[in-house]
């Protein structure tokens, strides 16, 4: 009966907490009509000090004088970034507020207390004792406590009392005035609250929500805390939207590259060293005078097409760091992911303080005498001996240990979890091997490969993925999979571990470019067309490259594979549902359509279901050819007509179309009208789909020139040269046709050009996934030790 009675209260707690992720959005907007800046002069003097003191340069820093900071003046972005995290200590409060007035009329009811019995805090009690200021006067005090769990506190009057210097916090517990970089991730996050053996569940001491104990796990904490304080805020000069919060560092990214304009620009391909030009009829009068003899008329409008890039706003430099100099380089990505880093550990800072200030205890109205009874969250934050207290953070690092569990907890299928990890199936010994029969070779590589990624305290050992992955076919990478997920478990119930999601979790601290050739080489051939489609969600939108090449030209049982390989519980794993329900911007209307057009799995097939190959419907064809050029030129909805066409045709019917077009309008070709008379959206589908029915070897080629030409600057030029080498590998015929044909456009090698363009373990994978295939052989391309890190 106890049984019965308990389960049912876990499962009640698993109910509130669903309801409550359900109307996070609605609490965060009630919270927010009542947000007052004014209740929290302490948290924003606090944060104040903490930015003016970043801002310092590093032998300011060493001569500790108040005044260095005093005189120094808050940024626009600094100052909104502290008025979000006042926004987000307001949101706990108000969470906190609700609890106590339900914990309140529950009292009552059960047992009405006198109004005396009700301790009210004493002013010497309402500034943390570990960070109450020292009024001094010439006299040096100690370093502030940085810890989250007791935030130094400077009240809005004791900094202008200060005089003579003060120790500032050292170099590292600062943010790094150097060249920034992006290879790790530390944010201290609280630990979470310790959990008495037996219990089920606990209350959050910062939200006050009643949690499962399954919450008390590391990963799971850090996760709950970031979806209460959403991190991110936009650091950009005229945001539309400054006070927005933002989830994931993916989102916050989407939002300053898609609601802040972007500028156009186009490269010149065709030129032995890319040439850019910011105006489109610049670029169009280079191509006619310059490449008259190479591109020809009617290629120009599909030309300009694909050389089409966008600029993103720049971001100059960090807003919680000292200025830069302005003759040093900085990539911008690289400014991006370290000024992410500080942001997201600077709203950490907005976490309650154990007795709050005055202006928030009257917000917050009486409290019960046991208000913050069993609440040991303050007193466990990451112990700084051990933790770097430097600004930055990893979100993807929570995400994959959620799904993966603690590093700690990754084993060997045999492994005796009380021993160190010893080899495995022959790794070293093969006397070790318990099977009768030998292991088969995917099992070898299961073994390798799991080598590698094994051992969280030290780096992943890459080359055995440079090795072995690039030369796997589709099918053996599904077998890889099966036999991985045998060989390494995970926890209590000792689940098998997808290989693509130990390889995210091992590569992301250290090589992101790595990461996602790995990680999508290891999905195998379809998963990984589904995961390009979610980084052009996510990422970038206005790039809309990697939608197009992934669903555009696909024969139908190609549509229904990518489909099938697609995985979001929230959609029932439907890339259709996906599409209907979050490509909702008006500007996407008819991309949109385009889509779902592809994703009905309705195209024109080619061969039928016994394998014979079909004859092309001529009379159709004529009778395209008519409606097309009646579209072109009338005033009807051009885009959408053409699409509905162009879409569902078969590759060998619209070759037959492109052809009778020409010969019937006397020369006309109809993929440069289409395109010159659709937007850039539709004009960019149109181009992709014609120009693979016309040479779709050299159509790819060209792709991947402009990746490889394409400024660093341009946050996706990494991204597209990867979706397409490991899109254009599983054909090793069709690869070697795509090389073929970049050597003689360009004159030059596809391999050597990768490995120009690259460096790193990086650019050792990209370079093997262009060496063709050949069976029961792993082709191998340059060493990755050869070079540095990847650009």
């Amino acid at each position: 009966m106890l049984e019965n009675v308990q389960d049912i209260m876990a499962q009640l707690v698993k109910i509130s907490v669903a309801i409550r992720g359900a109307g996070l959005r609605a609490r965060f907007e009630r919270a927010d009509d009542s947000f007052s800046p004014e209740r929290h002069v302490q948290l924003k003097s606090h944060l104040e000090f903490l930015v003016l003191a970043a801002s310092l340069e590093q032998d300011q820093k060493q001569r500790g004088n108040i005044h260095l900071v005093l005189s120094r003046n808050i940024t626009d972005i600094a100052q909104r970034l502290i008025v979000a995290n006042l926004l987000r200590r307001h949101r706990y409060l108000y969470a906190r507020r609700r609890w106590t007035k339900q914990a309140a009329e529950h009292e009552t009811v059960a047992e009405p207390r006198r109004a005396s019995e009700h301790k009210t805090p004493s002013s010497q009690a309402q500034t943390p004792l570990a960070s109450r200021p020292a009024l001094v006067s010439g006299d040096e005090v100690d370093e502030p406590n940085m810890q989250l769990s007791a935030p130094s506190v400077i009240t809005s009057t004791v900094p202008t009392a200060i005089q003579g210097p003060i120790q500032l916090p050292h170099e590292g517990r600062q943010l790094s005035a150097t060249a920034p970089s992006s290879t790790s991730s530390k944010t201290v996050y609280p630990k979470p609250p310790k959990i008495s053996e037996g219990a089920m569940f606990f209350r959050c001491p910062c939200c006050f929500q009643t949690l499962p104990v399954t919450f008390a796990k590391r990963s799971r904490w850090r996760k709950h805390l970031g979806e209460d304080i959403h991190p991110y805020t936009c650091i950009l000069n005229e945001c539309p939207k400054p006070l927005q919060l933002y989830l994931t560092r993916k989102e916050w990214a989407q939002h300053m590259r898609e609601d802040h304009e972007v500028s156009k620009y186009w490269l010149c391909s065709a030129c032995l060293e890319p040439t850019r030009f910011d105006l489109e009829s610049h670029f169009d009068t280079h191509l006619r005078t310059q490449h008259g003899d190479v591109v020809e008329e009617n290629q120009i409008p599909i030309f300009v097409s694909m050389s089409t890039y966008t600029s993103p706003p720049s971001l100059l430099t960090c807003p919680l760091c000292p200025p830069r100099p302005d003759d040093e380089e900085v990539e911008p990505d690289a400014i991006l992911e370290h000024a992410a880093e500080h942001v997201h550990s600077f709203s950490l800072q907005s976490l309650p303080w154990p007795i709050p200030e005055e202006g928030e205890r009257e917000y917050l109205g009486a409290c019960p005498d046991d208000f913050l009874d069993g609440v040991n969250y303050f007193d466990i934050a990451s112990d700084p001996a051990s933790a770097d207290d430097s600004w930055s953070s990893n979100s993807q690092e929570s995400r994959d240990s959620n799904e993966l569990g603690e590093a700690s907890d990754l084993v060997f299928q045999d492994q005796n979890p009380d021993v160190p990890w010893e080899p495995y199936r022959g790794e070293e010994d093969s006397s070790q091997v318990s099977s009768d029969s030998p292991p088969s070779k995917m099992e070898d590589i299961a073994v390798r490969l799991a080598t590698a990624l094994k051992d969280n305290s030290r780096r992943p050992d890459t080359e055995p993925l440079i090795d072995i992955l690039p030369g796997l076919t589709h099918e053996q990478i599904m077998e890889l999979r099966r036999e991985y997920k045998l060989l390494v478990r995970v926890g209590a119930e000792q689940k098998g571990v997808n290989i693509a999601k130990h390889i995210r979790q091992r590569l992301q601290p250290e090589d992101e470019n790595l990461m996602k050739a790995c990680y999508a080489t290891a999905l195998g051939r379809w998963e990984s067309e589904a995961y390009w489609v979610n980084i052009w969600y996510h990422n970038d939108k206005v790039r809309h490259e990697l939608l197009i090449e992934v669903l555009m030209g696909r024969t139908n049982n190609e549509i229904r594979l990518i489909n099938d390989g697609f995985r979001d519980k929230k959609y029932g794993d439907s890339l259709t549902g996906r599409v209907r329900a979050e490509l909702t911007e008006a500007k996407f209307k008819k991309l949109k359509n385009a889509v779902l057009l592809v994703l009905d799995g309705n195209r024109m097939e080619e061969i039928s279901a016994s394998g014979r190959v079909l004859e092309v419907d001529h009379d159709l064809v004529r009778r395209d050819v008519e409606r097309l050029n009646e579209i072109l030129y009338s005033n009807e909805d051009k885009e959408t007509l053409i699409l509905s066409i162009v879409t569902q045709r078969s590759d060998r019917h619209l070759r037959e179309v492109l052809k009778l077009y020409t010969q019937t309008f006397g020369g006309v070709n109809f993929a440069m009208e289409a395109v010159k008379k659709t937007g850039d959206l539709v004009g960019a589908v149109l181009a992709h789909i014609l120009d693979g029915v016309i040479n779709k070897p050299l159509r790819d080629a060209m792709l991947l020139n402009h990746a490889l030409i394409a400024p660093r600057r341009d946050t996706l030029r990494r991204v597209l040269l990867i979706s397409r080498l490991v899109r254009y590998h599983w054909d090793s015929a069709y690869m070697t046709a795509v090389k073929e044909a970049y050597c003689k456009r360009y004159e030059k090698d596809l391999q050597e050009e990768v490995r120009d363009a690259t460096t790193g373990s990086f650019g050792a994978f990209c370079e093997a996934l262009c060496v063709p295939r050949v069976p029961d052989h792993v082709a191998r391309g340059r060493s990755h030790n050869q070079t540095g890190e990847s650009r």
